[in-house]
């Protein structure tokens, strides 16, 4: 079991001991694609990777997993990792599909959450012409209601009493 390092462990450790403290081996994104390529060219790992497909695992967790790991072990940098993960991520999709396996791409549903952004904005300017001139007499969702947050009306300042009070 490892445990965490203790406040100031790096001023004491060895310098560039572990490998992300290091100079990545790989500064090039098209040698770090082929890296990724022939990992994940390996059937075992493919296996193992689709396998986590199939669970339910979305693609792009996968993809991040990999290549962060790639990062910890100084393969490539942080940056290099952001150039690969779309040929990490499309690779992984095409075998999904090639097994036929049903698959969540990672993405979010920009359509979808714009339309609830939306009508967040909608019912908080509904709620503030209905408290503010009671035009409006529509109830809102509550699906809507429970992202609206209401802030609260601040208190007059409780003057300090005792040793360190101010005096006037």
């Amino acid at each position: 079991m490892r445990t965490k390092p203790i406040p100031g462990q790096s001023l004491t450790d060895t310098p560039k001991n572990a490998p992300w403290e290091r100079p990545p081996a790989i500064t090039d994104p098209e040698e770090a694609v082929l890296v990724h390529i022939e990992h994940l060219s390996d059937p075992e790992k493919m296996e193992s990777i689709m396998e986590a497909v199939s669970l339910g695992l979305d693609i792009q967790t996968i993809t991040k997993g990999i290549t962060r790991s790639a990062v910890q072990n100084g393969i490539h940098s942080i940056d290099v990792s952001l150039i690969v993960q779309p040929v990490v991520h499309e690779m992984i999709k095409q075998a999904a599909e090639t097994l036929d396996l049903e698959y969540d791409e990672g993405f979010d549903n920009k359509k979808q959450e714009a339309k609830h952004k939306e009508l967040i904005i909608q019912e908080r300017v509904k709620k503030k012409l209905r408290d503010s001139k009671g035009l409006v007499q529509e109830k809102a969702s509550p699906v809507v209601e429970e992202s609206i947050v209401e802030t609260p009306i601040e208190e007059a300042p409780v003057k300090p009493k005792g040793l360190m009070e101010r005096s006037a």
